[in-house]
């Protein structure tokens, strides 16, 4: 099956259900076997954590990590919440944010179909050759202690990527000997990289 982790902010109840109702919503489908889970932090406002707690609670499609949600920290909710899909052992892992529409049918057709798809999948949209940002006031800022060469290996660019499941123990393993910096996407690429896997 896929596994859906959803990247949402505490307060993006309106996206999370607008989720649950469209894309993810595979009732009618039995062809189809896919999780959709959202990967939500901790908020700095106590009312959306409490309400946030509720809808964990009645849904049962959130992993809440303890991590405070920025967009600095969003590398380690993503990680934390990888760490837990291991236990889920899913056949691919589709990391989207919350404002994307996944055409789930499609999706699915061409993972049974496609003959160049390979046991170690990572696919999405390829970016070749990106510079590294220096620039300590821009967001994407890298510090060359942190990754010393120039550009990223080529990496899946969010919104979304996919992966084998089975790359995941390798994956953590990779990544907890190397220092996490706040580009997840390309973070994710130079991990996929330590594992000689190239992306699709």
């Amino acid at each position: 099956f896929v596994l859906f982790l959803v990247t949402s902010m505490p307060e993006s109840f309106e996206r999370r259900q607008l989720i649950r109702t469209t894309w993810a919503n595979t009732r009618g489908q039995p062809d189809v076997t896919i999780y959709c889970v959202f990967m939500v932090g901790i908020s700095t406002i106590a009312k959306y954590n409490r309400r946030i707690a509720k809808e964990a609670s009645i849904l049962g499609d959130i992993y809440r990590t303890k991590i405070e949600e920025s967009y600095r920290n969003m590398i380690f909710k993503v990680w934390d919440a990888y760490k837990w899909a291991l236990g889920v052992s899913p056949k691919y892992i589709f990391k989207a944010d919350d404002d994307i529409y996944v055409n789930i049918p499609r999706l699915i057709h061409w993972l049974k179909t496609d003959q160049n798809i390979k046991e170690n999948l990572y696919a999405g949209y390829v970016v070749y050759k990106q510079k590294i940002e220096r620039d300590e006031e821009n967001d994407w800022f890298v510090n060359s202690t942190d990754l010393q060469q120039g550009t990223y290996p080529n990496y899946c660019i969010g919104p979304y990527y996919i992966f084998s499941g089975n790359l995941l123990e390798g994956l953590i393993h990779a990544a907890s000997k190397r220092q996490k910096f706040p580009v997840e996407d390309a973070y994710m690429g130079v991990v996929m990289r330590d594992n000689y896997v190239t992306p699709y």
